[in-house]
Formats: structure tokens, sequence, C-alpha cells
């Protein structure tokens, strides 16, 4: 093998290496991320949002109430149909 050849070998492999490295960090930065989100959130953090999610229901409703209502039982009943 020439040295020409040795050396463009030896040019790819430290490119790779380069790049795995960079890689990793990056990985390594979105799971250390990814930890300080998952300890920020809490039961009140959850029972707020939940809070907020209520009150744009209750403020999107216009007053009526629905024209048809599920069964108790959660029956779903199959409609067949037509084929031209």
């Amino acid at each position: 093998m020439s040295a020409a050849a040795r050396r463009s070998i030896q040019a790819m492999l430290e490119k790779t290496q380069a790049e795995a490295a960079k890689t990793v960090a990056q990985a390594e930065g979105q799971a250390k991320a990814n930890l300080i989100l998952a300890s920020s959130i809490t039961d009140k953090l959850l029972e707020k949002q939940r809070l907020e999610i209520q009150d744009r229901w209750i403020n999107r409703w216009n007053g009526v109430m629905p024209t048809v209502t599920g069964g108790g039982n959660g029956m779903l009943l199959q409609v067949p149909t037509q084929k031209p």
C-alpha cells in the first residue's frame, strides 16, 4: 500500500472518529436536557395543565346540550354501508 493511500485512509478514519465524537456529544447533551425537563414535571404542574385544558373546553362550549349521547353500556352500533 502506498503512503498516499495510507494517508487517505488515516484522514478518513480521523474524520469518522470526529463525527462519531460529535454525535455522542449531541446525544449526551440531549439526554441531559431530557433529564432536566423530566425532573421539572411535578404533580402541581400536571394539575395546572389539566385545569387549563378543562377551562378551554368550558370556554368553547356554546351552552347547547348534545343532541346525541352514547348509551351507558358503551356499545357501538355498526351501520351497514350501501355498495354502489
